[in-house]
């Protein structure tokens, strides 16, 4: 019986006949090889391209760090799908994260103060996630990477706060609400307060539309 580390990208394809996303930016889909899940991700356009249209943060090309080399550098902190087996720069595998979305559950307290936690993990490991909708989180793992990187500035952990709370907040008051109350105990009160006296630029609510 081979390990998963060991198949190719031919064998990661052929056994990937889930589709779980299929967009103009990349095809994710669900295998399972010799009893084993997986997830295998191919982007479908160059990666420079791919980090300037990266939503709020604005990736430059002096940081061109692929997905999977991000979840890589991110394995310790528990906090995203462990990465599997990289086969390029543009296709991966990853662990299949079994569980329902954050906006399934969006009034979870306990939930969300174990996600608050999993991205302060993401920040103090010195790197910012990109698109912390509550879509892209799973039990308490923050999925889908592919807009994040090292941090340059505090802006880069407030964007991601701020996309957090403005996707939970969206759905529900009250689930905004513990949001704010786990970024307080976590990070600072401070943080809390800027994020809940934050005024959107008529910029930052064109980009936040698709966080809803």
């Amino acid at each position: 019986m081979s390990d998963l580390e060991d198949i190719t990208l031919e064998e990661a394809r052929k056994n990937a006949k889930e589709p779980l996303k299929d967009g103009t930016k990349s095809d994710v889909s669900k295998g399972e090889y010799d009893g084993k899940a997986y997830v295998l991700k191919e982007d479908r356009i160059s990666l420079p391209f791919h980090k300037l249209n990266s939503n709020l943060h604005h990736r430059r090309l002096t940081q061109p760090d692929s997905e999977s080399e991000l979840l890589k550098a991110l394995e310790n902190t528990g906090s995203v799908p462990k990465l599997i087996k990289a086969f390029n720069d543009h296709s991966f595998m990853m662990e299949y994260i079994e569980g329902t979305p954050l906006k399934q559950d969006i009034e979870n307290e306990e939930r969300i103060y174990k996600v608050v936690a999993s991205l302060k993990k993401i920040h103090d490991a010195g790197y910012y996630h990109g698109d912390t909708r509550t879509s892209n989180i799973i039990d308490d793992k923050i999925i889908d990477v592919q807009f994040g990187g090292k941090i340059n500035s505090e802006n880069d952990v407030f964007k991601d706060l701020l996309i957090f709370t403005y996707s939970i907040g969206h759905r529900s008051k009250k689930g905004q609400e513990f949001a704010y109350n786990a970024i307080g105990e976590i990070y600072s009160p401070e943080t809390a307060q800027k994020l809940k006296d934050h005024e959107l630029t008529f910029f930052e609510k064109r980009l936040l539309r698709k966080y809803i």
